[in-house]
């Protein structure tokens, strides 16, 4: 006996991207599942990198210097320096900015520390009127004065020479730093055959290591280039407003420029507590605004028409960054927190078409990022490639050929020798 099928009456249910099934990121492991298990491989990782922070610190420190220098080099090579001549002298331009900060920062303190005992009366004054301005309005100041009777102005003396102590305790670190930075600088002044095996073997390795190189040049120039304008203009300012040691503090805050997002704040404080010790709250309030304003004007409205977005990331990320880094490698990792996380973006997630969706999360509002290409190649790094070579050809200098050449990936070489 034969069964017919009837047509059923349900309504069919049109299926959503919500409701299909995950295809997995790794292996066909599901994407939950393959963000967990990474960051626990992340967190085991992070550890082994904190046992070793004295070391990886100066160590990727000295390599984003070489990074950032060798267009510099390059430049002198093709005005006809010979190329031993001018690694050396970018060498030496290094090792005169870096040892020239670290002395003015170490010289900053030092004065900081032996002018605050001038001030212990100054101290006393400042915290009677405090007490006093505070009764006008009638809240009782015993409980107050309880709390206060354990501050003693001689704790910020006591930090300041804390902060000597670690810098001339960190002097193995500097020195690593400076041996790792020669090596370095003359190791990569010449990258062509290493280049073009990376390009034939992981085109799109290679092209995200040439992304990160690009970024975090252009992140050290911004830095240095709008971190001497501000400090100039702090200088000036402080100067006008008859603080102690402008000149010292306006170094101070070049240096501390290099902190994203604190390092204003940082180089704020110390100006600030001097100018209140010396002329009062009022001066310390203009020496506040004349830093805010100088600070908002260079970094978020002149900055941004010069440069654009730097680094491509966003302010949380840095944010982040600088405590996760700072946490890891320690007051270093502060400095080097963009860069860090700008390397780590591109040999874990740039490089990997599969990953670069974590891109939504970490890049910046203003940057507009190229679809990958499906073979994995990333088009943006090696458009940029392609504008050094043509620079090249019209310096006509043979060593930029080669190297130019030389990092072009394969297939594009091929196809301009076909055309």
């Amino acid at each position: 006996m034969a069964t017919t099928t009837q047509p059923s009456d349900a309504p069919a249910v049109a299926s959503t991207p919500a409701d299909r099934d995950d295809p997995g990121g790794i292996l066909g492991i599901p994407t939950g599942v393959t963000l967990v298990l990474t960051l626990a491989a992340a967190t085991i990782a992070m550890g082994g990198l904190r046992y070793v922070a004295s070391i990886i610190g100066p160590v990727f420190f000295a390599l984003t210097l070489a990074i950032a220098v060798r267009p510099a080099m390059h430049w002198l090579i093709r005005k006809g320096l010979p190329a031993w001549a001018s690694t050396l002298l970018v060498l030496l331009g290094l090792y005169t900015l870096l040892f020239g900060m670290l002395g003015a920062l170490a010289a900053a303190i030092a004065q900081l520390s032996t002018k605050l005992p001038d001030y212990s009366d100054r101290f006393e004054e400042i915290y009677n009127q405090i007490l006093s301005f505070i009764g006008r309005f009638g809240i009782e100041t015993a409980d107050i004065k309880e709390q206060l009777q354990s501050f003693d102005y001689t704790s910020i003396l006591g930090v300041a020479q804390k902060l000597l102590a670690s810098i001339t305790a960190g002097s193995t670190q500097v020195l690593t730093l400076v041996m790792v930075l020669a090596f370095l600088v003359f190791d990569t002044a010449n990258l062509t055959d290493r280049a073009t095996e990376l390009t034939r073997a992981r085109p799109a390795l290679a092209a995200a290591l040439t992304d990160f190189s690009s970024r975090v040049r252009k992140y050290w120039v911004v830095s240095t280039v709008f971190g001497l304008v501000v400090a100039i203009m702090d200088y000036f300012a402080l100067l006008s407003l008859g603080v102690p040691l402008a000149f010292t503090w306006g170094v101070f805050a070049f240096i501390t420029n290099y902190i994203p997002n604190v390092g204003f704040v940082i180089g704020l404080v110390p100006p600030a507590l001097l100018a209140l010790l010396e002329h009062g709250p009022v001066s310390m309030i203009w020496v506040i605004a004349a830093y805010t304003i100088i600070n908002f004007v260079m970094q978020s409205v002149i900055q941004p028409k010069f440069t654009g977005d730097a680094v491509g990331l966003n302010t949380s990320v840095t944010f982040i960054s600088l405590i996760f880094w700072t946490a890891i490698i320690g007051p270093l990792g502060a400095v080097l927190a963009v860069p860090l996380t700008l390397f780590f973006k591109s040999v874990l997630i740039d490089s990997d078409r599969r990953l670069r969706w974590l891109n939504v999360f970490l890049k910046a509002a203003s940057a507009k990022e190229q679809a990958p290409h499906p073979d994995g190649r990333d088009i943006a790094a090696e458009r940029e490639v392609t504008d050094e070579l043509a620079a090249a050809e019209t310096e006509e200098s043979p060593q930029a050929r080669a190297e130019a050449v030389a990092s072009t990936p394969e297939p594009e070489r091929l196809g301009d020798d076909r055309a």
